[in-house]
């Protein structure tokens, strides 16, 4: 018989080791399943194989054939024997398995990770995430008395609550642009967020860029207001913000800018107006 030690390391037990009980070794993966996150349960971004484990075990009703036949099969192995050995394709089985565990535990932590990325790309601010929570609470806050639409006000606050564990933040930030807490999304409201994230952050780049002049400047931090006209009125702009532990590599861009603009002055200044809106624009494309 299979073995199922604690945290679910499945093993082939040698000769001189006990069997564990069947129940017992379907209650733990029952347990496993059952404590995963909604997401987990819902999703379809997982390997067909962990898609299979998964279904297979919140579906099962009879222990042994779960063990023995259902999740083989959905590991596409043969079923096992209840006497299975080494010598039999326990092992395979047993190695494949525990891949589909892993992809099923390791889901929402990847959920996770992307909101994390997509929130960094829509904000872009430097350092740790911790860091750069304190750095967006910091912003929306500046910009928070200048805004006068519900929604944009009720980001912001999400956004200020800085002090929140990362797991609790992303949760409320994600709840309030999907209208559920990523941990009991379904994948379409991941999808929600996207949209959502990219409106929202589109509303306070406009809001922080205008009230910019009057703002007071963050500590440790430099901001600057980037704004270009082209010459049929369309304009583009941004603020940008550069912390202080940046400022080594912020200055050797800037000699390296210095240079190629002392050598073609005025074709220098054109491409670089150029080159900024390219990347400006672009940006507010994707927002």
């Amino acid at each position: 018989m299979i073995q199922i030690t604690r945290k679910l390391r499945l093993e082939v037990p040698s000769s001189n080791e006990h069997h564990v009980e069947l129940l017992g070794a379907v209650k733990k993966l029952c347990v496993f399943v059952a404590r995963l996150p909604q997401y987990v349960l819902n999703t379809k971004r997982l390997s067909s194989t962990a898609l299979a484990v998964r279904d297979t075990i919140l579906n099962a009703r009879d222990p042994a054939r779960l063990l023995f036949t259902d999740l083989p099969r959905a590991c596409g192995f043969e079923p096992l024997a209840e006497r299975a050995t080494k010598t039999t394709s326990v092992e395979p089985f047993v190695k494949e398995l525990k891949s589909a565990l892993d992809d099923l535990r390791a889901s929402y932590p990847e959920l996770q990770g992307r909101l994390q990325s997509q929130l960094r790309a829509a904000f872009d601010l430097p350092g740790s995430f911790h860091q750069f929570r304190i750095g967006l609470a910091a912003r929306a806050e500046q910009i928070l008395v200048g805004i006068s639409e519900s929604q944009l006000r009720a980001f912001c606050l999400r956004l200020m609550d800085h002090t929140l564990p990362e797991h609790d933040w992303l949760e409320s930030v994600g709840s309030y642009l999907a209208l559920k807490p990523p941990s009991k999304w379904h994948d379409n409201e991941e999808e929600v967020f996207t949209a959502e994230l990219a409106q929202v952050a589109t509303r306070f780049h406009r809001i922080e860029s205008i009230l910019f002049a009057n703002s007071t400047p963050q500590k440790d931090t430099i901001g600057v207001r980037l704004s270009i006209t082209q010459a049929n009125g369309e304009e583009c702009e941004q603020v940008v913000h550069v912390t202080a532990d940046e400022e080594e590599q912020l200055r050797l861009i800037q000699q390296q800018f210095e240079v190629l603009l002392g050598q073609h002055r005025r074709l220098g200044i054109a491409a670089a107006s150029r080159a900024l809106w390219k990347i400006l624009e672009r940006e507010q494309t994707h927002e």
